[in-house]
């Protein structure tokens, strides 16, 4: 039996298989690596632009947010109110509408505008800058009032074209008035006094006697307490230089009715040709 040989045919195309498992898995990874499409590379500038516009566009958004951030926002407490005597410094920052809005897009001249046509202010110059945080100055020029008014609305002021006008706070005047509430409401707001008492104010301040609060009345004019008691009615300036007049002759009388040891009453020059005195009333 064993020198017997056995007769094994030869495979058709037995060198296109592999041996064995290991050949089988080499020609298959072989196969697919032929047939798998090949992948494109980026170039070196491509990579290196990717960097560059994503860096930029993380450095915009950090400038953009840091830019309407708050430190380019106008806080009112970062705004300074210099020369409103006589007007809240809260009533000219409100009106200049300054508080929050942003450093680069606000509108100064709008703002001094809005501040000019508060009553009481003649004139503003707003100015802002910014130095690491937004910081803002408004300088006002008041108006020159006449006369402070108190009436039963409220505190008003005239100025010297006789304009009455809503007082937002104490404000040097040259004259204060009372209304007399039982006969006289006093002047409107918005409108402009007569030119009798438009003259009548403007002489007093000239002149400025040592009464220091003058009531107004339609029926007897403006009228002021004497030191001893005496009430003086002086009506109105008709004409220019009336108040020195009238002034003049109230004095001249009170010196006579001192000389007679009268009691204190009234003295009446509205009329110069007829003045006349009542004691003890």
């Amino acid at each position: 039996m064993s020198d017997m040989h056995r007769y094994r045919p030869r495979r058709k195309y037995a060198r296109s298989y592999a041996r064995t498992r290991f050949d089988v898995a080499r020609a298959a990874g072989r196969l697919s690596r032929r047939r798998a499409p090949a992948t494109p590379r980026l170039s070196r500038a491509a990579r290196l632009g990717i960097i560059v516009v994503v860096a930029l566009t993380a450095a915009l958004a950090l400038g953009a947010r840091w830019f309407t951030g708050e430190a380019f926002t106008i806080a009112a407490e970062s705004i300074r109110v210099d020369n409103n005597q006589g007007v809240p410094p809260a009533q000219i920052i409100g009106a200049s509408g300054l508080a929050g809005e942003h450093f680069a897009f606000v509108d100064l001249n709008a703002a001094a505008k809005r501040i000019d046509d508060l009553p009481g202010v003649d004139a503003a110059e707003v100015t802002c800058t910014w130095n690491g945080a937004v910081a803002c100055a408004i300088v006002v020029q008041v108006s020159q009032a006449l006369a402070l008014w108190e009436t039963p609305q409220g505190l008003v002021w005239i100025d010297r074209s006789g304009k009455v006008q809503q007082a937002l706070g104490e404000m040097p005047a040259s004259l204060r008035l009372r209304s007399d509430a039982q006969n006289d409401a006093g002047p409107q707001i918005g409108r402009t006094i007569e030119p009798a008492l438009l003259r009548t104010l403007s002489e007093l301040a000239d002149l400025k006697p040592d009464a220091r609060l003058f009531v107004y009345s339609a029926r007897y004019g403006v009228t002021y307490a004497e030191e001893g008691g005496w009430r003086v009615r002086l009506g109105l300036s008709e004409r220019d230089g009336d108040m020195g007049e009238k002034l003049t002759l109230a004095r001249l009388l009170r010196a006579q009715l001192a000389g007679d040891k009268l009691p204190p009453g009234v003295i009446d020059v509205r009329y110069v040709e007829a003045p006349y005195y009542v004691s003890g009333q």
